[in-house]
């Protein structure tokens, strides 16, 4: 982390609180919850290329 633990990593903070657009308004974190963990991973992915997903 880092960051001596004062703060969450950036991509923990997005998994809580950053809504998806593709996956209905869901969280990152609501959606590893639901069992879509490789979805989110393939998100992600596009995302990090430059894609907007």
């Amino acid at each position: 982390m880092g960051n001596g633990g004062a703060e969450p990593p950036a991509k923990f903070s997005f998994s809580n609180i950053a809504a998806i657009l593709g996956f209905d308004c869901r969280t990152a974190m609501q959606l590893v919850h639901e069992g879509k963990a490789q979805q989110v991973l393939e998100y992600t992915d596009v995302v990090d290329a430059g894609v907007f997903a």
